[in-house]
Order: structure tokens, then C-alpha cells, then sequence
């Protein structure tokens, strides 16, 4: 037998109305024992027969006030399900610098609040644009790069003449291919050392090579 609780002790300790839960034990024939206070352990066993000690199963009207924890996941369902949720209720609650040893609904619910609060912080920084999506940032650096690179690819055929010129050289087209030859290899070198850096920093590097690629000359 576990620690005997009163019905007021119960529900304080399951986030629920006294009244409700007590309905909901007399139906599932949990009886009081001595002292008309309820058996905890034979509770936990009625109420949260999948799941195991720690979390409730949620009931239907459970489930809709705490689908904001993340909008297209799936109700709780199977104990892998549970351990999941609770595993990220337990990561949201430490970022904030709080713990949970045991996650109710009063936990859950202080967890879909700092969701909330993260999510409405996220729209208005997009709104005001002091943040702009990775993609849009990436598609500007890769424009940037392109027209970097053109530049470069254009000179030897720009400066070729005049430097032929001024040096005395007749032959100007073997002065714009030996050129052009040395633009490719610095363009090369940095695509190379481009991608070492984002290789250092963590980024994908596969990703970036099949787009980038071109960039190198």
C-alpha cells in the first residue's frame, strides 16, 4: 500500500477539481480506505495505466488546452508518445532555469506558456525585421558571390589589352588566357577555403557544395 492522501491532497497533486476527480474515482471503483483517504498507489494504477508513475493521460479536454506544446503533433497515445512529451516539457522548463521532477498538468501548462511566449517574441522580430530567415539570407550571399565571381571572370578579358600594352607585349590573347588561367585558380583557392570555414562553423557542407559549386570558377 502507498501513502494514504486525502481527495483535496489528490487533486492538488494531479492538477485536477477535487469534485471531478473524486467523480472520476468512484467510477473506476476506487474505493477509501482508512481514514476516508485514498490508497496514492492504487490511484496512480487507475488513472495512468500506459503511462507509468509520473505523467496523467490526457483526457480529451486535456489534450486540446496543451496541443499548443506543438501545433501538428499528434495526440499523446502510446507510452512512447508520453515519454516524448514530458522529455520536452523537462528540456523547456531547464533552458528557463527551472526543473521538474515530476511533470503534471500545472507543469505542462507553465511549459506551453513559454512556448507561447517564445512564438509571439519569434513573430515580432520577423514582423519588424530584425530577423530574416536563414533561406533569404543564404540567397543573398549566394547573389552577392555570383556577381563576385563574374567580375573576377570578366577582368582578364578587360585588363588583358592594357596590360599587354603597357608591358610591350604583342601577343594580347596569351596575355588574357594566362590571365584568366590565375583568376580560376585564386577563384578555386577561395571556394576551398569557403568551405572549410563552413565546415568549421558546423554548416553543411554537402548542401552547400551541390549549390556553390559553380561559384568556384
Amino acid at each position: 500500500m502507498g501513502d494514504l492522501l486525502s481527495l483535496r491532497e489528490l487533486a492538488k497533486a494531479y492538477g485536477k477539481d477535487a469534485s471531478g476527480l473524486g467523480r472520476k474515482l468512484k467510477k473506476l471503483g476506487i474505493s477509501r480506505k482508512s481514514d476516508d483517504k485514498f490508497d496514492k498507489e492504487e490511484v496512480d494504477a487507475a488513472l495512468r495505466p500506459k503511462i507509468g508513475a509520473n505523467v496523467d493521460m490526457p483526457s480529451t479536454s486535456t489534450r486540446k488546452s496543451t496541443t499548443g506544446l506543438h501545433p501538428s503533433a499528434a495526440p499523446i497515445a502510446t507510452p512512447e508518445d508520453a515519454q516524448r512529451a514530458v522529455s520536452l516539457i523537462k528540456q523547456i522548463l531547464e533552458q528557463e532555469g527551472s526543473a521538474a521532477s515530476v511533470v503534471d498538468l500545472n507543469v505542462a501548462r507553465t511549459a506551453e506558456t513559454i512556448l507561447r511566449a517564445r512564438e509571439r517574441h519569434l513573430r515580432i522580430e520577423v514582423a519588424s525585421g530584425r530577423l530574416v530567415d536563414g533561406k533569404t539570407i543564404e540567397a543573398e550571399i549566394f547573389n552577392i558571390a555570383r556577381q563576385d565571381r563574374d567580375a573576377w571572370l570578366n577582368w582578364p578579358a578587360q585588363v588583358g589589352p592594357l596590360l599587354a600594352s603597357e608591358l610591350g607585349i604583342p601577343e594580347i590573347p596569351k596575355v588574357i588566357i594566362t590571365l584568366e588561367k590565375h583568376v580560376r585558380e585564386l577563384l578555386r583557392q577561395r571556394s576551398r577555403e569557403a568551405f572549410e570555414k563552413a565546415a568549421s562553423a558546423g554548416l553543411d557542407r554537402a548542401r552547400s557544395s551541390t549549390k556553390w559549386s559553380d561559384l568556384n570558377g
